[in-house]
């Protein structure tokens, strides 16, 4: 059974003042980052996983 192709994606939620640094050595480093201005959440405030996944999806990713 062939695994499907996957890629490492970094969702990125930017505060005031903050400051996206790459200091990653390049095998660490995500395939694609995308800065959001949120991170979808529950009532509860845990993860919606989904979501972030969807985007995924709807980017080609």
């Amino acid at each position: 059974m062939q695994m499907p192709h996957q890629q490492v994606v970094a969702f990125v939620e930017l505060k005031p003042g903050a400051v996206l640094v790459e200091h990653l050595s390049p095998y660490k480093r995500p395939a694609r980052i995308e800065v959001i201005d949120a991170m979808p959440t529950t009532a509860n405030g845990k993860l919606l996983k989904r979501e972030l996944q969807a985007r995924c999806r709807l980017a080609g990713g």
